[in-house]
Formats: structure tokens, C-alpha cells, sequence
């Protein structure tokens, strides 16, 4: 189908490029003790872009069996439409094609371990209910076009979900969390629902705290969630608009000298891993922020064009992101913080962050921490700062990296001097 369309694109003149996305994923959601869904889907779609007349057209369908129909599509809508942008296809030579490695679950068996978390409700007498979800996702993308371009890239990943409710005397409350991994990890899995439950009983006793600068620990989870909010800031199209906070700080510090941020977006180890981008440009691993130095700007086709330099491959933004980690792990920052806070929760990202000024003002949830232990759980905070002030404060990266999202991750951060709102 592919190769017929494009032969077709050639007899008539059109340089076209379709950009195929296969997704198979095969889910299971449970509560309590009975499974609720069990669903496999395996979707192709293709974005067709068109250059003919000057015009650029685009179209998205389910759907290439027509070859013919497509054709006319194009030439109808380059009569109809009315631009005049400059565009270009993919022009990758190289062969480049990562090996489809099949991932096997043992759905049955998954599916009885999910179940199995019920045993927790004789443990914990104010559990009310466990919902727990698998997924198993595995994703194909290719582009092909008529300047020869013939590229594909296999991915595959998992993620484990799990909400758990609590009765308070007569009051619910709810806690959930979510992990994603490249293989099925039962214990991991299990953790995650006691440490739920765990969490939502210390918060049932949680206070707020008296307004001043703490010493804090910023779990893993709050870290990633703002790398990946920031990531837009490197962008060169943002800098260059002057809607980025790094416009002008090319090549200066910006944040402490222990903070380095690269991508890698070829690490088949992460769940981002993408060996081109979405423009058909070779992904590799690149350095953003060494020792705190913004040294690299990440570029598109177009806004490379206007620089007058090579794309870094990131048309689809940044895949697989992260603070190189250091060599402590949790327990070990919680010593090293000694007297503190520990924030390991973060909400309202979209309304609490303000990308132009870097400022940061998000409700926030943790724990008092005393000599290195948790003491006493806290809600009803602020964590209130600049993205500027919380990176370059930082006095120790943690171990603990863990991808979040396909976009990035971070591990947990001990940072000094933070400003934490309260209401005492």
C-alpha cells in the first residue's frame, strides 16, 4: 500500500511523505477481587503530508488501500487552500531500522497478582477497595517518501497503575500513583499499593507548618514532574521568540555545577526510546545543561533552518530527559537532610508555573523530617520558588531515576534554603 501510494505521488508530480504509527496494547483493570476490563487494541493510523503547487497539504487517515482517492484528495485541497510555507520532507538516507524485540506477559499470572492485593485489606482495617490496571503497549513508527526516505523504529513498555480507598470514620479518601517499566515487575507492582495505602493513612494526620525557608528533599516524582513542565525552555524556537527563560544564556550557568541534563533518546533502556524523530531526523544522545551550563539548544527542521544549523532531532520535543543521577538513595538524602522537609507530592503544575518568569507556586503534600526520619505528614503547603533558585540550590542528586513519562525524568533532589507557605 505504502509503496504503491508513493509511486502513484511520483507519476503526478507530488512529493509526498506518510508517517505510519501502529500501537498494539493490551490492558487488565481490576477491583478488589474481580477483574473489571480485559482489552487488546491494535491501531495504524497515517499522517500523509503533500507538496504540490507550492502547497503543503496534510491529511490523517486510518486508511491507504486508495491510492487514487488520496491523489485526488491532494489535488482538490491545493486548490482550496491558501499557503504559501515553506516545508520539506524527510531526507534520511540511511537505513535506519531498530530490531522489534517481542515482549512476553503472562497476562493470567498478572492478572492474579492484581487480585491478590486484596489480602491487604486484612492487614489495613480502613482499606475500603484496590483498583490496580496493567498495560502492556508496544508502538511501530515508520516514515516513507518519494525522496527515498524508508525508516522504522520499534518500542515497547509497560505501566502498572493502582488507586486505593480509605474509610475515616465514615469519610473517604484515595491515593493513587502510577510506574512505568519495559519489563512486568510483580514486587515493584505490590509495593506501590502498600505504599499507597501507607501514605493515605499518615496523611489522615497531616498539619501544615509555619512559613519560612526549609532544607528540602524533592522526591523523584515532583522532580520529573517539573523537568518535563520545563522542557520547552531549550526548545530554540521557544528562545528565539523570547518565550523561553534561557533566552540569552546560551553557553552560561544557569543552574548548580552538580545539575546535568541530557537527553537520550536512542537508550532502549527507557521507556522514551525513539532512534529518529518526527521529521525522520537521527535522534542521539546529547548534553543540555553540563555542570549547570546551558550548552546545547534543541532543534526542529524549521527553526534549524533559521539558525543555520543541523536539527538535534527533536521535532516531537524531548524523549527520555533526565538529571544524571548521583550515587545516594533515599534513605541516604533523608540522613543528609537531617532536619527538613520531604515533598512527595506537587499539584496544580498548569496554573502554579509560570514557563516566561520560571516562577513556581504548587500546592504541595510531604513530611516533617527530624534527624533523618519522617515525624510528621504534612498537607496545606506551598511550595513556592523559581525554577532558577530550586536548580541552582541544589546541594546532592539522588539515585533513584525512574522514568515517569516518555518525555523525561529526574531523580530525587536535597536542595537548601526553599521557601514552603503554610498556615501556622
Amino acid at each position: 500500500m505504502i509503496k504503491n501510494l508513493l509511486n502513484l505521488a511520483k507519476e503526478n508530480n507530488i512529493e509526498l511523505e506518510i508517517r505510519k504509527e501502529r500501537e498494539k496494547t493490551t490492558s487488565i483493570e481490576t477491583y478488589n477481587d474481580r477483574v473489571n476490563e480485559y482489552e487488546a487494541h491494535d491501531i495504524t493510523t497515517y499522517s500523509i503530508k503533500a507538496i504540490y503547487n507550492g502547497k503543503t497539504i496534510k491529511i490523517e487517515t486510518e486508511n491507504i488501500n486508495d491510492s487514487n482517492k488520496i491523489i485526488n484528495i491532494i489535488k482538490e485541497q491545493s486548490k482550496i487552500i491558501d499557503n504559501n510555507d515553506k516545508d520539506s520532507l524527510a531526507t534520511t538516507k540511511e537505513k535506519l531500522q531498530s530490531v522489534k524485540k517481542e515482549v512476553e506477559y503472562d497476562y493470567q499470572q498478572i492478572k492474579n497478582d492484581m487480585l491478590s492485593f486484596i489480602y491487604l485489606k486484612e492487614k489495613y482495617n480502613t482499606l475500603v477497595a484496590i483498583s490496580a490496571a496493567f498495560g502492556s503497549v508496544e508502538n511501530e513508527i515508520g516514515i516513507y517518501n518519494t525522496l527515498g526516505t524508508d525508516i522504522e523504529d520499534f518500542n515497547n513498555y509497560n505501566y502498572c497503575m493502582a488507586e486505593v480507598v480509605l474509610d475515616f470514620n465514615g469519610v473517604n479518601k484515595t491515593n493513587y500513583r502510577y510506574f512505568y517499566d519495559k519489563k512486568y515487575n510483580k514486587e515493584k507492582f505490590k509495593n506501590l499499593v502498600e505504599e499507597l495505602i501507607k501514605e493515605a493513612i499518615d496523611k489522615e494526620k497531616s498539619d501544615s507548618l509555619e512559613t519560612k525557608k526549609y532544607n528540602i528533599l524533592l522526591d523523584s516524582r515532583c522532580t520529573s514532574q517539573l523537568l518535563n513542565h520545563f522542557s520547552s525552555i531549550y526548545m530554540a524556537e521557544e528562545i528565539n521568540k523570547n518565550k523561553s527563560i534561557l533566552t540569552n544564556k546560551f553557553n552560561e550557568k544557569v543552574f548548580s555545577d552538580i545539575i546535568t541534563i541530557v537527553e537520550d533518546p536512542t537508550n532502549e533502556s527507557y521507556i522514551g526510546k525513539r532512534i529518529f524523530d518526527d521529521e525522520g531526523t537521527k535522534t542521539c544522545y546529547k548534553e543540555i545543561i553540563k555542570d549547570g551550563v546551558f550548552v546545547t539548544k534543541l532543534y526542529d527542521n524549521k527553526s534549524a533552518l533559521k539558525d543555520n544549523v543541523k536539527s538535534t532531532g527533536n521535532s516531537f520535543g524531548t524523549r527520555n530527559m533526565y538529571i544524571v543521577p548521583g550515587i545516594l538513595d533515599k534513605d541516604a538524602l533523608l540522613n543528609k537532610l537531617d532536619n527538613g522537609i520531604y515533598i512527595n507530592s506537587i499539584e496544580g503544575l498548569h496554573a502554579g508555573v509560570n514557563k516566561t518568569t520560571g516562577d513556581i507556586s504548587l500546592q504541595a503534600e510531604g513530611y516533617i523530617i527530624e534527624n533523618g526520619k519522617k515525624k510528621q505528614s504534612l498537607n496545606m503547603i506551598i511550595l513556592s520558588t523559581n525554577i532558577f533558585e530550586l536548580f541552582n540550590n541544589v546541594i546532592e542528586v539522588g539515585n533513584d531515576l525512574e522514568f515517569i513519562s516518555k518525555q523525561g525524568s529526574a531523580p530525587s533532589l536535597l536542595i537548601n534554603d526553599i521557601t514552603i507557605a503554610g498556615n501556622k
